[in-house]
């Protein structure tokens, strides 16, 4: 071949190289593109999986437990929530502290020494303060909590009953006879007769429980209702939907960070080649070039005086966003019978008195929380207890079916002087005990007494001054 041929040829393979290096480029970014997408599609339905929530599909459909499997999978779900969503296990931990508190308070109702030794030695053993967070923890997540009751074992030198917690997860018949796990009388549903419960979830066994050997506390659902459903149902929704609009906002911002370098060159098409040939990167090796690196932040730029450089950004505004999510952390309080702060943490755009007056409707629920728990632990859990003490001679046999009095931390706010002021209005009017006025500043009457005796006891002075003050004021 002539050396003609050759520069002829080579004439025109030189734009088919170029041409295919660019095709090639062009495709691995089309590729890149349909990979992204595809990934996000992924995260979309895992997302969906997650929450429960299929695209196209009704919430009566995903959440109808009817089935076992929705109900375990809903357990499941809020319990993921719980750890992975900030709201969600923000909105449940703020439940157990306003609920609980500093533990509850129990009185049996018997003056029989015996008896209420028996029952503050199980207190101890059993009821700790961790024990009864556990409990409205579980019930508000998992929206029930079974216990598995062991009564004392003599034989064992064992004088006190025990109690364990049951994963709800695990009362499940495998063979599907028994929906829900829960087998029931025959002819009334409310009526347990016995539970089969999984040595573990992936058991296709279960040991068939009498009820005698269970206590169940469940809330959310009807008393013709097997089991509970977890309080968090209803911001497993609004909370993937916050998770998608911060994601989205962080893109957004991304977007708007983003700039191009743009040169406009006052000159010849020779002087703009020349500095475009100028960006590239030579090969020596290969002869090959490449695009050089982009600028990073902070980048110096030095030009001549007939180059001008721009650095244009995308023009995304998008302010209207920001109510998307103020309106789904409200749809998530309103869901949850909550204020706006106590869901987000965020009580900087609420003063003392709106605060004060937003919080009503929750310690309302916070009270009526108590109030459900402590009835059951009054009269369903604390009559087994003396009835267990009963049968090994630990409580006199002769006393009656004996309960327990359960009161709860107060959980308003309360301006600590006004409400002082208030109370002692009252008791001066003859409208209120010295008792009462105690119990409603929180303190335990007997043990006040008690220590005001001691106190006159070791300065007699003291009484003394107490009568003065009571003639002064009056």
């Amino acid at each position: 071949m002539s050396d003609n041929e050759r520069g002829g040829l080579g004439w025109w393979l030189a734009p088919l190289s170029i041409f295919w290096e660019r095709a090639n480029t062009a495709i691995a970014e089309a590729n890149y593109q349909v990979q992204e997408q595809r990934r996000a599609q992924a995260d979309l339905q895992e997302s969906a999986n997650y929450i429960g929530r299929q695209p196209g599909y009704s919430h009566d459909v995903v959440y109808n437990l009817d089935g076992d499997d929705p109900l375990y999978d809903l357990i499941k779900k809020s319990r993921i929530a719980y750890y992975r969503y900030p709201w969600i296990k923000g909105a449940v931990d703020n439940f157990v502290n306003y609920a609980v508190g500093d533990g509850f308070n129990f009185e049996p109702d018997t003056e029989d020494e015996k008896a209420r030794d028996y029952w503050e030695s199980f207190e101890d053993a059993s009821l700790s303060l961790e024990v009864q967070q556990e409990m409205v923890r579980r019930w508000k997540r998992d929206g029930e909590f079974i216990l598995r009751w062991f009564p004392p074992n003599r034989s064992r030198g064992e004088t006190l009953p025990e109690f364990r917690f049951v994963d709800p997860i695990r009362v499940r018949d495998p063979r599907g006879q028994i929906s829900m796990g829960v087998m029931t009388e025959p002819d009334d549903i409310s009526k347990p007769v016995a539970y089969y419960i999984k040595p573990t979830e992936e058991s296709m066994d279960a040991e068939v429980v009498p009820a005698d050997q269970i206590l169940h506390f469940k809330a959310g659902v009807d008393s013709d209702q097997k089991r509970g459903r977890p309080w968090t149902e209803i911001a497993l929704a609004p909370a993937e939907m916050s998770r998608q609009w911060i994601n989205g906002r962080a893109i957004l911002n991304r977007a708007r960070s983003a700039y191009a370098v743009v040169k406009k060159v006052d000159g010849k098409p020779s002087e703009v080649l020349s500095i475009s040939d100028g960006q590239n990167q030579t090969n020596n090796a290969s002869g090959s070039t490449k695009a050089s690196k982009a600028m990073r932040p902070g980048s110096r730029v030095t030009t001549s005086k007939n180059v001008d450089i721009e650095f244009p950004s995308a023009n995304l505004n998008a302010s209207d966003t920001q109510h998307d999510g103020r309106a789904i952390a409200l749809m998530m309080a309103a869901g949850l019978n909550m204020p706006e702060f106590m869901v987000t943490g965020d009580a900087s755009n609420a003063n003392y008195a709106s605060t004060f007056e937003a919080a009503g409707p929750s310690v309302k629920m916070f009270n009526a929380s108590q109030a459900a728990l402590g009835c059951w632990l009054g009269l369903v859990l604390a009559p087994r207890v003396f009835k267990d003490g009963q049968r090994i001679g630990a409580v006199s046999q002769s006393l009656d079916a004996m309960t327990v009095a359960v009161n709860g931390d107060s959980v308003e706010a309360r301006d600590s002087e006004k409400h002082t002021r208030t109370i002692l209005l009252q008791t001066d009017a003859g409208l209120m005990s010295d008792k009462t006025a105690r119990g409603g500043l929180g303190l335990d009457n007997d043990e006040e007494e008690a220590e005001l005796e001691a106190q006159v006891a070791r300065d007699p002075d003291v009484r003394i001054r107490q009568d003065a003050a009571d003639n002064e004021e009056e």
